[in-house]
């Protein structure tokens, strides 16, 4: 459901996308609090969340802080909280890759990263999206007040993305600019902007579906990510 929730508003994500060379014109400036290349983290206490996380790389649990999403050192596809997996979503008019692999620049402390490339897409741009809540509708992340994550670009790929936490039918989206070294992004839920008109404007913590990186129509693009949790 979820899946087909994505695949369903790309094309209303995409268009706000594409209106402004690959910034949605809400977004002319960069929401405060967003944090691109070097930005921190904010941090404090954790509280109970119910989430489960799956282990199997240590260390999940081991930062009072934070929140481990996934770090791929497992070389899967599967998330270490919710067993949640990392999926493409688009619409069949390009081409895109997804892989757990070695990244192209080393990332310090890790081995592996999530890579996802593609090229050739009309109407709506291609998504790489992890449904966080696994087999269950939603998340309570309401212990958290933000999500953090590196990433970077190839030379030569497209640089702006967007990015969209999913709760219940709305799509919260923020506009991102990567670079080709690795860097830390910081997205506050208050940062994210309601997609979709309609009453469910107000973003809720405790209701979240899925998260999701979508990149630019006719553009080539090829990025990587690592590291990501929710944090205080």
């Amino acid at each position: 459901m979820i899946r087909d929730c994505f695949l369903a508003t790309s094309l209303a994500l995409a268009i706000g996308f594409s209106c402004n060379g690959g910034r949605l014109d809400a977004f002319a400036e960069q929401p405060a609090g967003v944090s691109g290349n070097g930005g921190s983290t904010a941090t404090g206490g954790r509280g109970g969340t119910g989430i489960e996380p799956t282990g199997g790389e240590g260390g999940v649990d081991s930062d009072p802080d934070m929140l481990l999403v996934d770090n791929f050192e497992d070389g899967n596809q599967v998330a270490l909280i919710q067993h949640a997996e990392w999926y493409i979503s688009h619409n069949n008019t390009g081409v895109q890759n997804i892989a757990v692999e070695m990244p192209a620049v080393e990332l310090l402390g890790s081995v592996y990263s999530m890579h996802t490339s593609g090229v050739g897409f009309e109407d709506s741009g291609p998504s790489l999206v992890l449904g966080i809540a696994g087999n269950d509708a939603s998340i309570d992340v309401s212990a958290y007040a933000a999500l953090t994550f590196q990433a970077r670009a190839e030379a030569g790929s497209a640089r702006n993305i967007l990015f969209a936490f999913l709760v219940g039918s709305q799509h919260f989206a923020v506009p991102l600019t990567l670079g080709t070294e690795w860097g830390i992004h910081t997205i506050p839920f208050t940062a994210a902007i309601p997609v979709q008109s309609g009453p469910d404007t107000r973003f809720d913590p405790t209701r979240l579906a899925a998260i999701q990186f979508v990149a630019p129509e006719r553009e080539s693009f090829d990025f990587w990510l690592d590291d990501l949790a929710f944090v205080k």
